[in-house]
């Protein structure tokens, strides 16, 4: 009897150690894509102000503008308050 108990105990544990291992790899799993997520909207906003400077550049007010708006709504969706907030400035000035 208390050989067929350990081996519902251990039954037990290693489905318990296997849960628990796979809580682990998911939450590393969704860590790992939302750090990818924030880089690829900071990248999509570097873009927009690069094409923001040549827009100002060649005094394109109407794509300034635009690309002004891009760059605010990359940082709202990477959740980068500081610079949010700085190109939402921007944008006011810019598309007066």
């Amino acid at each position: 009897m208390n050989s067929e108990l350990s081996a519902k105990q251990i039954i037990g544990y290693s489905v318990f150690a296997i849960i628990m291992i796979a809580i682990l790899l998911k939450n590393e799993s969704n860590h790992d894509a939302n750090a990818t997520l924030k880089n690829i909207h900071h990248q999509v906003a570097a873009d927009a102000m690069s094409a923001f400077d040549l827009a100002i550049k060649a005094n394109d007010q109407p794509s300034a503008c635009v690309q002004a708006g891009i760059v605010t709504a990359s940082f709202l969706q990477a959740g980068d308050d500081t610079n949010y907030r700085q190109w939402l400035g921007i944008k006011g000035r810019v598309c007066h």
